[in-house]
């Protein structure tokens, strides 16, 4: 759809004569103007779905941000005076998003997801709710620092800490979506762990290596997002590999074929 707006804006006699030898009917001017306010609605929609269902360095971090800002973006399609057809499909999107989510943000363990993952921290929040996010993360971390404070004593021997294995990888369409995040500035005075935590700028999951017990928080509550889409992303390639002319393939055989088409940009350096 959104590759046929941009046909519509830069080749529009063209495509009327495509379709005029097509003998098919020709868009109107008001029909124009709803495809191209429906792609521009739908495009921060379709890219928090790719942010949500993605497969590499996703957690249930990501989760109240992307909400968050797909919930400005489609605020601020609302309050677009140019906008004639859309306003509709704005508002129920909106009303949807109430219903489905309004609830998880009041959910501490998912809260905590969120402020402790060094991509987001508090900068998602409007600044009137960034207090009570950074007290419930300093009340989390003084129950971890007393449970960690018994252990040492329990134990002669230190515990190994571990950052994680998220990794730094973004895609671009990520970094963009969030990338409003990343220019707010930290007002933070640093007093202790958390409140150095919060005034260093956003960084990736290897920040959280220079604090231990957040390290501890953020692998307790950042679970992988459940989601179907890597799975039938996987079935679709299956489907690829096995026609209607390939019917006589071994299980053994096609198990390789899939695997070698999934990881074909790693396979390719064999």
């Amino acid at each position: 759809m959104k590759c046929f707006s941009k046909l519509l804006r830069k080749n529009n006699e063209a495509m009327e004569n495509l379709f005029k030898a097509l003998e098919l009917s020709w868009f109107r001017s008001n029909e124009q103007e709803f495809i191209h306010e429906y792609v521009k609605v739908m495009e921060p929609v379709a890219d928090a779905l790719d942010v949500l269902q993605g497969e590499i360095s996703i957690s249930m971090s990501y989760l109240l941000p992307t909400l968050t800002i797909l919930r400005e973006k489609l605020n601020n399609h609302q309050r677009d005076t140019t906008m004639k057809h859309a306003n509709p499909l704005v508002c129920s999107l909106l009303d949807s998003l109430k219903d489905r989510f309004d609830h998880m943000f009041n959910i501490p363990q998912i809260r905590l997801a969120a402020i402790c993952d060094p991509s987001f921290k508090v900068k998602w929040l409007p600044e009137k709710e960034q207090d009570s996010y950074k007290k419930l993360l300093k009340k989390e971390y003084e129950k971890w620092e007393k449970e960690t404070i018994e252990e040492e004593k329990e134990n002669s021997e230190p515990e190994d800490e571990c950052s994680g294995d998220s990794g730094s990888t973004t895609s671009p369409r990520r970094k963009n979506f969030f990338s409003s995040l990343w220019k707010k500035p930290s007002k933070v005075q640093p007093q202790n762990e958390v409140d150095l935590f919060f005034a260093e700028p956003l960084g990736h999951v290897e920040q959280l290596s220079k604090y231990p017990i957040l390290t501890k928080i953020f692998r307790k509550y950042n679970a992988v997002l459940p989601s179907s889409a890597p799975m039938e992303r996987l079935f679709s390639k299956a489907g690829l590999v096995f026609t209607s002319k390939r019917t006589r393939l071994a299980d053994g055989t096609l198990d390789m074929l899939v695997f070698l088409n999934v990881n074909s940009k790693e396979t390719c350096s064999w």
